[in-house]
């Protein structure tokens, strides 16, 4: 076991990078009760937000990239961002 290979280091084990071009999340930390999530293409998004122990409590599109945040609790929670058939995952943080 000497000769030990890694190929296709794209990032932390089976997590994709962002592909959505241009992707922002803010603010972060929020404090408010509205979520913006803005890519460079004006495309419609699916967001998903869960909790730290994964269960869903957003599930809503948008076209205006306002996310009505106002159900979350203080804590950290991962958003799942999906646009034309691509996806990426942001930590966001409430307060």
């Amino acid at each position: 076991m000497d000769d030990v290979v890694f190929t296709g280091t794209s990032g932390v084990a089976g997590v994709k990078q962002s592909e959505i071009a241009g992707l922002k999340v803010y603010p972060n930390p929020l404090t408010g009760n509205i979520l913006n999530v803005t890519s460079s293409s004006n495309a419609v998004k699916t967001v998903a937000v869960f909790d730290v122990l994964g269960k869903q409590v957003i599930n809503t599109t948008t076209a205006n990239g306002e996310v009505n945040a106002s159900a979350l609790n203080a804590g950290v929670y991962i958003v799942k961002i999906t646009e034309a058939g691509k996806t990426a995952t942001k930590k966001l943080v409430v307060r």
